[in-house]
């Protein structure tokens, strides 16, 4: 009788016992993907945070190339010169950047949107958003790359050109 006690008391021990280590186990894996989760997710954000700073200073800094390309319109037209090639070209390169701004939030938005499967139980398909992520950033980056090519080729020609057009009829 003693041994049926020990021994069903032994067996309930080691039963409970295997029991146990699962759940805590189990816990420790969860606890593990949140950590990885909340890891993801800071890095996310901080990428999203780093690309609207670096989406803001470039907006600023061609806002700042149509102001003084407006301020060189209006000097031209008060001396008598012919401006409106460069106004053409000024309102194309608004555009331009227009389309820049748009193309840029929509990578944010997406790169945002990437962080919530990644802490679900069923990720789903994280390797096509991370890879539509990294075409959307192509994108902007061609996109900032028009704008360049744009300033360089046509609207920098176009202003020299407005300039000595303007100093050989007020000479």
């Amino acid at each position: 009788m003693k041994g049926w006690v020990v021994l069903i008391t032994l067996f309930t021990l080691v039963a409970v016992s295997f029991t146990a280590g699962t759940v805590l186990a189990q816990g420790r894996k969860q606890e593990v993907r949140e950590n990885m989760c909340q890891r993801v997710k800071d890095r996310i954000e901080d990428r999203r945070e780093r690309f609207q700073e670096h989406r803001d200073q470039r907006v600023n800094i061609y806002r700042g190339v149509i102001q003084r390309l407006n301020n060189l319109v209006t000097k031209l037209e008060d001396r008598g010169c012919d401006a409106g090639q460069v106004k053409t070209d000024i309102s194309t390169f608004e555009s331009l950047v227009d389309e820049l701004v748009a193309t840029f939030n929509l990578f944010i938005d997406k790169l945002q949107a990437v962080g919530v499967p990644v802490c679900q139980e069923d990720p789903g398909d994280w390797k096509t958003a991370m890879a539509q992520v990294r075409e959307q950033l192509q994108a902007v980056k061609a996109k900032h790359q028009e704008i360049r090519s744009f300033y360089k080729e046509t609207l920098k020609p176009d202003v020299k050109a407005a300039g000595q057009a303007c100093r050989t009829t007020n000479e």
